[in-house]
């Protein structure tokens, strides 16, 4: 692959950012490459976390200008096709049965801004800023509305989209966009700590229930939630990282996951 890629190591798979010549701009061929770098992350029983990190000192600005000036000519059929791989990027990594961070330095704009949206934890540097700025260009961010409503909230969501507002990493923290701001000379060091902790810590069995359940949850009305909660309870105390881990907690021992 050429502006993305993949390794994992320590049970934390890393797809990182090539394309710091364009300020990782996104076009197709990045969407493409991004989609399956995910799923070979997704699909790899090495890889417990998942770590989305950029080279050069933009972490996405959002589409690439010729990308934007193709997509002027396609036919609205060609468009639906275009846009449906983004869709499904984006729902790949919302919808990931794995712990999913995005360790950011720099800027994420529109599409960039729309990434970390779908990410579990975000991390980013003191100088990051942020924004949907589609409405300066006649456009709108239709896809990752989805995933911004869920991260910040109906109200915020509306009034970012709208204003185009670019904010700094103090306010992106206050939105909940940004759970932590770190210092760039230690976000590396910090974020390997942290999915290091998490990596023993932490049932992989439980984090894809865990998952999955707030999920279904989403979709379902409260009626049908309460039935699931409680079926997915009694579903729990059946598994084997149950048994392991309340036998560790009632012995007063420690377990690593």
């Amino acid at each position: 692959m050429k502006y993305i890629e993949y390794n994992c190591k320590n049970r934390v798979g890393y797809i990182s950012f090539l394309r710091k010549e364009k300020r990782n701009a996104i076009n197709n061929q990045f969407i493409n490459e991004f989609n399956q770098a995910f799923i070979l992350a997704e699909k790899d029983n090495k890889c417990k976390i998942i770590v989305l990190q950029n080279t050069g000192n933009v972490f996405c600005s959002g589409a690439d200008l010729q990308y934007l000036e193709d997509i002027r000519s396609k036919t609205e059929d060609e468009n639906i096709q275009d846009s449906k791989q983004l869709q499904t990027l984006f729902d790949n990594i919302y919808n990931s049965q794995k712990i999913t961070i995005s360790k950011i330095k720099g800027h994420a704009i529109a599409g960039g801004c729309g990434i970390i949206s779908c990410t579990d934890f975000n991390y980013c540097t003191p100088n990051s800023k942020f924004g949907f700025t589609e409405v300066k260009i006649g456009f709108i961010p239709a896809i990752v509305s989805l995933y911004s409503i869920e991260k910040i909230g109906f109200s915020n969501t509306k009034k970012m989209f709208l204003s185009g507002e670019i904010i700094n990493s103090e306010k992106a923290k206050r939105l909940g966009m940004i759970d932590k701001i770190i210092e760039e000379s230690k976000i590396d060091e910090e974020v390997n700590t942290i999915t290091e902790e998490f990596c023993k810590t932490l049932s992989k069995t439980s984090i894809s229930e865990i998952k999955k359940m707030l999920q279904i949850i989403q979709k379902n009305n409260l009626k049908d939630n309460k039935n699931l909660v409680v079926k997915l309870n009694a579903k729990s105390r059946k598994t084997d990282d149950f048994k392991r881990g309340i036998d560790a907690f009632l012995n007063k021992k420690s377990i690593k996951w």
